[in-house]
């Protein structure tokens, strides 16, 4: 019986393996698409116990947990707000004038006004102290060493000057001691009057040099009336040497003689 067995070669088996496969596999997948797209192309012709899902619920009593409270909306400002006004078109070179100008200026405001009213209830600072011994920078307030301006706040003045310590008066000179310091002395001129009527005579003055030898204050003594005007010209323009004490020039007093005779002076 085995000798009527038709034998298959082994190169044919071997090649029919490969393409059986291969064509299986084709056609299995054919098949899955088309499942897949069916329902797709037609759900009408789907059955409807396939479309519908039964959903079991559990028996007993279901616990929720309590729902969130509704969150309240803030609410809407009352204000009604103003449209944004539209861009100026301004030109630099163009001159433009206000749409209205009113009838009165109006009042000055302060500054610290103004911040009050920002925040009310806020202490409103003190403008009008500045910084103490500062020189003013603006309005009431400044740093060390600028100008001063317009403001509530003036620097303190500067301390007046020491007084000056009156000169020591000494004792008027003598006659003698105070021509020995004259330096440059005018002869006084023989009035006329007193040349015609043949007057002499001598004529006593009392005078106070100054720090610098010149002669402030002339005061007369005794001499004929005739006599004394040209002696206090003439005194007046003398000039000494200035008297110093402890290397400081002082003003002093002395007395000078001046003499008036016919035919010399």
């Amino acid at each position: 019986m085995f000798q009527t067995l038709a034998t298959t070669p082994a190169s044919t088996v071997q090649y029919r393996l490969p393409l059986t496969l291969m064509a299986a596999t084709v056609v299995h997948a054919a098949l899955v698409t088309a499942l897949m797209i069916f329902p797709l192309l037609f759900p009408n012709r789907v059955p409807d116990s396939l479309s519908q899902l039964l959903i079991v619920l559990p028996q007993g009593d279901m616990v929720f947990p309590p729902a969130a409270p509704p969150v309240a909306s803030p609410p809407e400002d009352a204000t009604p707000r103003g449209t944004p006004a539209a861009p100026l078109d301004i030109k630099p070179d163009v001159m433009y004038s206000p749409a209205t100008i009113a009838d009165t200026i109006p009042p000055d405001t302060d500054i610290g006004d103004l911040i009050g009213q920002a925040g009310a209830g806020a202490p409103r600072p003190d403008f009008h102290g500045g910084i103490p011994g500062a020189g003013i920078a603006g309005p009431g307030y400044g740093l060390p060493g600028m100008a001063p301006t317009v403001g509530g706040y003036h620097p303190p003045e500067p301390p007046p000057p020491p007084p000056r310590q009156p000169a020591e008066r000494r004792a008027p000179l003598p006659p003698r001691v105070l021509a020995a310091r004259l330096l440059h002395a005018e002869p006084p001129a023989y009035p006329v009057i007193a040349q015609a009527s043949r007057t002499e005579g001598d004529v006593e003055l009392k005078v106070t040099v100054d720090e610098h030898g010149r002669v402030t204050e002339v005061t007369v003594l005794g001499g004929h009336p005739l006599l004394v005007p040209a002696a206090v010209a003439a005194v007046r323009g003398w000039v000494y040497q200035p008297t110093r004490v402890n290397d400081q020039p002082v003003p002093v007093e002395g007395y000078i003689v001046v003499k008036f005779r016919l035919g010399r002076r």
